[in-house]
């Protein structure tokens, strides 16, 4: 990744992909993704200053993940993309 800190891999259940949280502040982070190559790094969702992503997880059929998510004033709940 360029700039920011990866944290909380996780890959797709056919093992082509991997998902991670990329932190770029305290309350800043991005879920990426990448091709287990090393190609095709992306952004999956941005969210705000006010936001935390956390300890992706993908469905067993591989088509939804799942995340925590942190907002400093209104607490956590868990994100389904």
């Amino acid at each position: 990744t360029t700039g920011g800190r990866p944290d909380s891999p996780a890959p797709s259940p056919d093992g082509r992909w991997v998902v991670f949280v990329r932190y770029v502040g305290v309350f800043e982070g991005e879920l990426m993704a990448v091709r287990l190559d090393g190609t095709a790094l992306h952004t999956v969702v941005g969210l705000d200053r006010q936001t935390v992503l956390a300890d992706p997880v993908f469905h067993p059929d591989g088509r939804s993940l799942h995340l925590v998510v942190r907002t400093r004033n209104k607490g956590m709940g868990i994100l389904q993309i």
